[in-house]
């Protein structure tokens, strides 16, 4: 009994080096699992909140329904993990409530998972004949320094530490076996975790198919190639078959966006892989070397050991071009699998680099629908951590084994024991670093607070929640559609509470890949009233609906759904409205006729060279119809199409008008188009060399109402300094789409109203509104008409 135990101390002493880890990293959620959150901001809570409220309300297993109301969405665009969420909501409907213990149970998940990377790990190193101990300590060093620990502050989904070694232990067992069983575990790896996050099994389709490509090269792997393509088939192709068929089951929507943003700007490089970077020796380095910007997506920093494995690999892989020694490059190692890993692992990261082919690369992305809906190619490079970590640990055991019947036989165990403490170190400084700034762990009262005695909560004694199909939380907040950008980080706790506490759904959207056109029918409820509105046909549920406006967030516009709802509960936190489908049905109507209303108000109107009839002189008032560019391209006639990654400069004058204070820029810009949203519209002010303002905003933000696949976008900007150049431009920070389309561009004061008579339209600030019988000449009758200038 005594022996048995002794042979399982090295085991026992690798859970006890984990679970101190983990602890040290984030001890308060293994002692309050289901009361202290590892962060709480935007992204973080969202994916506490999702998997929370489809175990708990939602009504089937593939419809999430808790945000973008009344559409909902696939549970898999939700960030709800759904294999982890569904399991959990079965037991919940059919053995036993676990449903408010959620949040508790994903932690111990992840610390689960954490565990479980380091024991793949130990089984990997003693498939390699390393000593147990040994084998115990580099599978904790590698552990520690892991770079999905960065997601353990967020992205949950993404935290689970065990997917790609737990990947690589199935696939040796397959290498041993050769047998379809062997391969089916592999390939039914990959399709449940692509159920807990799509990134798993793209990692896992390329690692391996780099692999099975690799394999290809050894006569020994080559000759049974037939006898090995159901393999093939069942690891790397038919998970991804599975997948695409499973997710289409039931998904009507046909306008997900097909090019997120970020595929190739959040990848890899030869500095996030092998220098430190967020760790204290890197300030070192910076003085010493010129070091690029790494996007934290693709840091994956594979320790000092591993930066010296890699020179010691490219010193030998040179060493045998220049003898000629071409197949001694495919044996970087002794046993065959671990050469097939390590150079799959390396093409891998390439890729994570976009190497080697960058500008093939970017174009045959575009012909790859699947790969298109993939935001960061730097993740692909956790494989290459995990596998080469691993290598550098197995190099430093074989350099103790050919030196220790030599002359330095006492000194050969310091060459793995100081590889463990480079890994223990760097480890210990990773987890200090991503417990101080990334990690919150705080507690949030309002989540737990069942006699709704904090002020968030107050309301629901005074209210039946059940009365309300829906809440509509202002400001509002729309990140889901990879287009529109609409962040108001102060709404999201609230609004995700207000959901969790009462069951109701939200109108507001934190969620992936979200449907174009529900997008556009949701940013109709943020924009000014003026047309009726598109998702009023979709609202079934008869019960109104209702708003909650917060008091203490700054709000972003002014918002006319309160007016249009009675005002049901106040409190020093919030106003909360009752809207009834009734009064959505009613929005719009009217609205053209107050612009009329308006013009006839003014008495005398001063006009300007571009036909613009002013409410008052305005030196600065600048309109520019884009009349002579390319026809057809513009919302009113012509317009103009232009590269979207270049200054495209709208207006670049010193403004002329001293008393101005604020000064409002509006472009009618085509936006209902995958990306075109993200188009930034940019605002500068110089005064000589000197940059007094700067403000780029997404345009997909700023959008105030919307015509067909054209959206007005229009903000304000204050005058710092009088006789200022004042700078607006548009462009993208990446390059698709190729070219952006924008047309009528308007810049005046504030406080100035522009009206002009063009094609039967009355416009008003760049507003169309039909004539509809009215004449001009009846509508400028008895009014006063002098110049823009007052004269």
């Amino acid at each position: 009994m005594v022996k048995r135990i002794q042979a399982y101390l090295p085991q026992i002493l690798l859970g006890i080096l984990l679970t101190s880890g983990f602890a040290f990293l984030a001890r308060e959620v293994l002692i309050h699992p289901n009361t202290v959150y590892l962060r709480t901001a935007g992204d973080a809570f969202k994916n506490y909140y999702t998997p929370w409220y489809h175990v708990k309300y939602d009504s089937t297993y593939g419809h999430f329904e808790g945000m973008n109301y009344p559409y909902g969405d696939r549970l898999t665009y939700t960030d709800a993990q759904p294999l982890i969420s569904n399991s959990l909501r079965f037991i919940d409907r059919n053995l036993f409530g676990l449903a408010d213990q959620t949040v508790g149970i994903l932690h111990y998940l992840i610390f689960l998972s954490y565990l479980a990377c380091g024991f793949f790990l130990f089984g990997i190193f003693r498939k390699l004949r390393v000593s147990p101990w040994m084998a115990a300590l580099f599978a904790a060093g590698i552990t520690l320094l892991s770079p999905q620990l960065l997601r353990v502050p967020g992205h949950y989904a993404l935290a689970y530490l065990a997917f790609v070694p737990g990947l690589w232990w199935f696939y040796l067992r397959w290498f041993d076996k050769r047998s379809l069983s062997a391969a089916a575990v592999v390939g039914a790896w990959s399709l449940a975790w692509s159920f807990v996050h799509p990134y798993y099994l793209l990692i896992s389709f390329l690692w391996l198919g780099a692999c099975w490509v690799i394999s290809l090269c050894y006569p020994e792997l080559r000759r049974d190639w037939k006898k090995l393509l159901p393999s093939l088939v069942i690891q790397v192709l038919l998970p991804i078959v599975l997948f695409k068929l499973l997710l289409s089951i039931g998904d009507h929507v046909t306008d997900r966006p097909a090019h997120p943003y970020g595929f190739f700007e959040y990848r890899a490089n030869w500095s996030s892989l092998f220098l430190p970077m967020y760790l204290p020796h890197a300030e070192y380095l910076k003085r010493i070397f010129s070091l690029p910007e790494v996007h934290w997506e693709g840091v994956v920093y594979v320790s000092l050991a591993g930066t010296v494995a890699g020179l010691m690999f490219l010193f030998r892989s040179v060493r045998r071009i220049f003898r000629r020694q071409f197949r001694r490059l495919l044996r970087p190692g002794i046993h065959l699998w671990l050469n097939v890993s390590v150079l799959g692992a390396i093409a891998v990261m390439l890729f994570s680099q976009r190497y080697p082919f960058v500008k093939f690369l970017i174009e045959a992305v575009d012909h790859i629908p699947y790969m298109n809906q993939f935001r960061s190619i730097g993740r692909f490079a956790w494989v290459f951590y995990y596998i080469w970590t691993v290598y550098a640990c197995y190099l430093s055991w074989l350099a103790f084994r050919r030196l220790r019947p030599g002359r330095l036989r006492r000194f050969a165990l310091l060459v793995p024991l100081v590889t463990v403490g480079i890994f223990m170190v760097e480890g210990g400084l990773w987890n200090k670093f991503i417990r101080q700034k990334a990690l919150q762990r705080q507690e949030i009262p309002e989540l737990h607070d069942p006699s709704h005695a904090l002020p968030l909560n107050a309301w629901q004694n005074e209210l039946n929640p059940q009365d309300y199909s829906a809440i509509m939380v202002l400001p509002y907040f729309h990140l889901g559609s990879e287009n529109f950008a609409i962040d108001n980080e102060g709404a999201v706790l609230p609004a995700f509470n207000a959901s969790l506490s009462t069951g109701l759904p939200l109108l507001n959207v934190m969620m992936s890949r979200t449907s174009m056109s529900q997008t556009w029918s949701e940013i109709q409820l943020i924009s000014e009233e003026y047309a009726p509105l598109d998702l009023v046909k979709y609202l079934k549920d008869p019960r109104p609906i209702l708003v909650m406006s917060l008091k203490k967030v700054v709000h972003d516009r002014p918002y006319y759904l309160p007016s249009k709802g009675k005002l049901v509960y106040e409190n020093e936190e919030m106003a909360l409205y009752e809207v009834t489908r009734e009064a959505l049905a009613e929005v719009g109507k009217g609205v053209e006729e107050k612009v009329f209303e308006r013009f006839a108000a003014l008495d005398t109107l001063y006009r300007h060279p571009s036909g613009y009839l002013l409410s008052q002189p305005d030196r600065g008032f600048h309109y520019d119809p884009f009349e002579d560019m390319e026809p057809e391209m513009g919302y009113r006639g012509a317009g103009t199409e232009r590269r979207g990654w270049d200054y495209n400069y709208l207006y670049r004058w010193n403004w002329p008008v001293p008393k101005a204070t604020e000064i409002t820029v509006s472009v009618w810009v085509y936006l209902k188009d995958d990306l075109r949203p993200l188009t930034e519209l940019g605002l500068e002010q110089f005064n000589g060399d000197s940059v007094e303002y700067y403000n780029y905003t997404v345009t997909g933000h700023l959008v105030r109402r919307q015509d067909g696949d054209w959206a007005l976008v229009e903000t304000n900007m204050p005058l710092i300094t009088e006789g200022n150049k004042v700078q607006v431009i548009l462009r993208r920070d990446a390059k698709k789409p190729l070219k952006v389309r924008y047309d009528e561009f308007l810049i005046r004061q504030k406080d100035t109203d522009g009206f002009l008579f063009r094609d039967g339209n009355l416009v008003m600030n760049n507003r169309w509104v039909p004539l509809e019988g009215r004449e001009p000449d009846s509508l400028l009758k008895g009014k006063v008409i002098l110049d823009w200038m007052g004269n």
